[in-house]
């Protein structure tokens, strides 16, 4: 692998950890009020369907990096 295919390689996988790892602790924060009913702020950003379209757009992301990353991985072998 070439300096600028393992940079790409390492920009990719940091994408999709911290996608998932944000992504899950953001559900997380999503999905608690609805359980619990617990009233929220209406500032608060991740509320709502606005928050449901975000956070499913971070994993969207992080999944896009991971197939990126692993077609990279596959090509330069």
């Amino acid at each position: 692998m070439k300096g600028g295919s393992r940079a790409l390689y390492s920009a990719l996988f940091w994408v999709t950890e911290w996608g998932m790892m944000l992504g899950d602790v953001l559900f997380a924060v999503w999905l608690i009020p609805l359980i619990t009913q617990f009233e929220v702020r209406v500032s608060y950003p991740i509320i709502g369907l606005n928050g449901c379209f975000f956070i499913f757009a971070l994993y969207g992301l992080a999944l896009i990096c991971d197939v990126l990353r692993k077609k990279l991985s596959i090509q330069n072998r």
